[in-house]
């Protein structure tokens, strides 16, 4: 596979992690596609324990998601990414309130705007930190989706430091 390997990193409290690691030398979509599929896999398996810190990224662009889920993984947090409003909605309300230390939403996507999802988002978990990230930065955007209940705005690309001030933040919060 790429000249890679696959091992077991460690076995915790009925968890197994499988590290699959290879060198890259032409970025290609299968590698984003077997990518997406091996971070599937890693979130289920870390979804139940207690002790994980968790991110919901919801954005179209799907390098915004790896780039942001980069900097959540490195911070310790399990990813997890909707590509639109709707999905978001979707996925929040099968895992519950409490679930996700803190949700990245974009603000103009397909199907579902970040406004709406906010909004519905806000409906099932009211205390999970919601961040607006945004390519616009327009300020009436920004107050319209804080007005929807997100806790503040962000334009892209976000500054690494504010993105781990607030995933320092989120990570002190017990959710369940």
């Amino acid at each position: 596979m790429y000249g890679g390997s696959v091992y077991v990193e460690d076995v915790e409290q009925g968890l197994l992690s499988v590290v699959v690691a290879f060198q890259l030398v032409k970025h290609t979509s299968k590698f984003v596609a077997q990518h997406a599929r091996v971070e599937s896999v890693r979130n289920l398996t870390l979804a139940h324990d207690s002790n994980v810190s968790r991110a919901l990224i919801v954005d179209d662009n799907k390098l915004q998601v790896k780039l942001l889920g980069k900097v959540c993984t490195d911070s310790g947090f399990t990813v997890e990414s909707a590509f639109d409003g709707s999905e978001a909605v979707e996925m929040m309300r099968e895992r519950g309130a409490g679930f996700y230390n803190i949700v990245f939403c974009d603000i103009v996507m397909p199907k579902m705007n970040g406004v709406e999802a906010t909004l519905r988002m806000r409906k099932i978990d009211s205390t999970v930190p919601i961040y607006a990230i945004s390519a616009n930065g327009f300020d009436s955007d920004f107050d319209e989706i804080v007005r929807a209940g997100a806790t503040a705005g962000f334009s892209k690309p976000v500054p690494r430091d504010t993105i781990y001030s607030v995933l320092t933040q989120a990570s002190k919060v017990k959710r369940r």
